[in-house]
C-alpha cells in the first residue's frame, strides 16, 4: 500500500501484517518527522521521532502490533501531516 504527498511517499508492507511492519519512505525534503501508529479504537500503540532525511529510509516496527486489526499510520512534518490505513 503506497500512498504520496507532495514532499513524500509511503509504502508499508506487508498488509496484512502479523508481527512485523516494513515501512519505506521517500523524502525530497530534509525534515525531521514523526511516525505515530493508531489501532481501530483511535488508541496510540506506537511512536518514533524520524531525524531529518533526504532520500529514503526504511522502518521496520517488530513486535509492537500484537492485536490483528486495522491501523493508522500517520506521518507528521512540520509541513504535512498524512495518514495511511493497513
Amino acid at each position: 500500500m503506497s500512498q504520496t504527498a507532495s514532499l513524500f511517499k509511503m509504502h508499508i508492507s506487508p498488509n496484512p501484517t502479523s508481527q512485523t511492519l516494513n515501512i519505506h519512505i521517500e523524502s525530497q525534503d530534509n525534515e525531521a518527522m514523526l511516525l505515530q501508529v493508531y489501532n481501530q479504537h483511535g488508541q496510540q500503540v506506537y511512536s518514533q521521532i524520524i531525524a531529518a532525511f533526504s532520500g529514503s529510509k526504511h522502518i521496520q516496527i517488530t513486535n509492537k502490533l500484537r492485536i490483528s486489526g486495522v491501523y493508522t499510520l500517520r506521518l507528521t512534518t512540520k509541513k504535512i501531516k498524512q495518514s495511511l490505513s493497513s
